[in-house]
């Protein structure tokens, strides 16, 4: 493309002029002319990419990297107090700007939202090498079309939350994949006649974005009011995908009504066309590659210009291009490890903070001294067990990655040269690249299976992984859609109230107050005697603790089996107590009744229908134990009066 040099006279105000996205049906960019230095650097902050004079970071010694002008910095003659400003690695030798540079490149841009998106031409056997690219691109957001799948299929990406509406016939369908840690939400999003669309509401520092991946099939007809109605859902919304859209004004060869008409759509609702500036779409050989892959902006203007990139298996190539937007990051989901568990640390926590003097004398006592021992084993089990993170990804062996290198590397010639014998190798390479896949997918899993124990709970965890169904769908109840987990949650509350409600109608009226009658004189000439109930003893509770398995899943108060079984002798003496005050006083504290509720879709059935999920409850480990108790005492008295 032709690129001009326009100067302006000093004092003329460039705002206005800035703002013209397209001139004689051409669209145009504007940069600020920048010097041959391609690295220019703040001395303000260290930083890469401005200058000091525009700097308004907090300033960061380039010798010491404390917080403080570099020309007063204390350490400016000690040698051994260098380290770089950017990254932090001591540096004893010297802290020169070559140096930051390098640094500085290797580290990941947390200051942005890294967007990919594809047309991936059926997904089926290109999840494991989209996985590797999500990976070495730190990819923040992927746009898949045309994913093809069945709504049997799986679609998992390693480390990324997976959103997908399949199309009920043959081809099309969206999804998009967000990373874990990014906050984010499914978006509510019109009904549209030409276009199959997904959203997420992802959540920055400076307010939310809503990323829709999309695809126009090229038999539907271009309706105008579909790209509306998805940019009237939010203030700063970007649309990815494939719209079959042609125009010269974005580098291709002839123009169809679509690109016509999303021309002029953009210029007169002032959105923006980001488009590549390479070909996205490759054609077979009689035909011309063109940019049908684009990003549609409404309310942002800081954002880099996509990058077509020849990888992956399909005839459209990846984009990818950078939101500059600093997105809100959840905390990594992370899990005890208790093979580096520090448990005698773990016991003195207990006994530095039990006191066996403290008896609860009454009811409301004894539920308080409940809550406080459930939360010291907390507070234990976080001060003396490391936490580990979850790993989600993935690397492919090293002879597939060069393979997939040098079918990367054919690809790029035959998009640039199109010529016959470039095509036939790219496609023997990506056959090639398929088996290999396929081949090492099946070693690991066939590796992984023969290392099953059948003695264990690995049998139940592989039926469980393999068997599970996730879902992005909205649950429908009532004519209201929830989307985001809170909606959900709250939705889920009321059906399963309604469905749960008790029953007051017991048929006859005359039946009902005869009912009534008897369960009203039982409970009146019912009584309670503490001394008719055994207590319990520290050996009588160890004893129900060893037997408990430490796979069991904890309640709400995340108390393991394994913490139990750890406990030191005080702590043991302490329950053991709470128990007796329980049996004396004929209570069982509300803490111990606090379920937690876990949702499961019922195999082949459809997950927007609250009635299709099976809810099981998880209660706390402790009280599981105090109902052993019970039982033991109930079973006795049976026994004992030939009940």
């Amino acid at each position: 493309l032709p690129v001009f040099a326009v100067t302006f006279k000093k004092g003329t105000v460039l705002k206005n002029i800035l703002n013209i996205r397209a001139i004689a049906y051409c669209r145009v960019h504007w940069q600020k002319y920048k010097s041959k230095n391609l690295v220019i650097r703040c001395f303000r902050c260290q930083s890469i990419g401005h200058l000091a004079m525009h700097c308004h970071k907090v300033p960061k010694c380039d010798h010491c990297a404390n917080n403080h002008d570099s020309k007063d910095c204390p350490h400016r003659n000690v040698m051994t107090a260098a380290k770089c400003a950017n990254c932090g690695v001591p540096n004893p030798g010297c802290c020169s700007s070559k140096e930051k540079i390098s640094h500085s490149s290797k580290k990941p841009n947390c200051n942005s939202l890294n967007l990919l998106q594809w047309n991936a031409n059926s997904i089926n056997n290109k999840i494991v090498e989209l996985n590797q690219i999500l990976l070495d691109m730190n990819v923040d957001v992927c746009a898949l079309c045309e994913t093809k799948l069945a709504p049997q299929g799986k679609l998992k990406c390693n480390g990324y939350v997976t959103y997908r509406k399949d199309r009920n016939l043959r081809g099309g369908g969206v999804a998009i994949a967000v990373r874990r840690h990014v906050k984010h939400a499914l978006a509510a999003l019109p009904q549209l006649a030409s276009i199959e669309a997904v959203g997420v509401e992802v959540f920055c520092a400076s307010g939310s974005v809503l990323i829709v991946s999309c695809y126009r099939p090229p038999n539907k007809r271009w309706r105008d009011q579909d790209i509306l109605d998805l940019l009237a859902k939010h203030s700063r919304v970007v649309l990815i995908g494939d719209f079959n859209a042609r125009h010269v004004a974005w580098n291709c060869v002839s123009n169809n009504t679509a690109g016509e008409s999303l021309l002029e759509l953009s210029l007169d609702h002032n959105i923006i066309l980001n488009t590549p500036l390479s070909p996205t779409y490759f054609p077979p050989m009689a035909y011309q590659p063109s940019i049908l892959d684009i990003a549609i902006i409404k309310n942002l203007r800081h954002f880099t210009t996509p990058i077509s990139h020849s990888l992956l298996s399909s005839n459209h190539n990846p984009v990818s291009f950078q939101l500059h937007l600093t997105p809100v990051n959840s905390p990594l989901p992370t899990t005890f490890d208790f093979k580096n568990a520090n448990w005698r640390k773990f016991r003195n926590i207990l006994n530095d903070n039990i006191d066996l003097h403290c008896i609860p004398n009454n009811v409301v006592s004894l539920e308080k001294e409940c809550v406080i021992f459930s939360n010291l084993l907390e507070y234990a089990a976080i001060k003396s067990i490391p936490r580990r993170p979850l790993d989600f990804n993935l690397n492919l062996p090293e002879n597939i990655k060069t393979l997939i290198r040098f079918k990367n590397r054919i690809k790029r010639w035959f998009q640039k040269r199109r010529c016959q014998p470039l095509k036939m190798l790219l496609n023997r390479l990506q056959g090639i690249v398929k088996k290999q896949v396929q081949e090492w997918r099946n070693n690991r899993w066939n590796c992984y299976i023969s290392n099953l124990d059948p003695k264990n709970s690995s049998f139940w965890k592989t039926t469980r992984n393999n068997s599970e169904q996730s879902s992005s769908s909205p649950l429908i109840f009532n004519n209201v859609q929830a989307y985001s987990d809170k909606d959900k949650v709250n939705l889920m509350a009321n059906f399963l109230e309604q469905v749960h409600k008790q029953n007051n109608d017991l048929g006859v009226p005359s039946h009902r107050r005869k009912i009534e009658r008897k369960v009203n004189i039982f409970f009146r000439n019912c009584y309670y005697l503490p001394s008719e109930c055994n207590l319990t003893s520290p050996k009588e509770v160890i004893e129900i603790i060893k037997s408990r398995k430490n796979k069991k899943s904890p309640g709400l108060d995340n108390i393991q089996n394994i913490l139990l079984k750890n406990l030191s002798r005080k702590a043991v003496v302490f329950l053991t107590n709470l128990f007796n005050k329980c049996f004396i006083f004929g209570y069982f504290p509300a803490l111990w009744k606090t379920a937690k509720v876990i949702l499961l879709l019922k195999p082949t059935k459809a997950p927007n229908d609250p009635n299709n999920y099976r809810p099981i409850s998880l209660l706390s480990t402790i009280s599981k134990i105090f109902e052993r108790l019970l039982l033991v005492r109930i079973n006795s008295h049976l026994d004992a009066n030939l009940i």
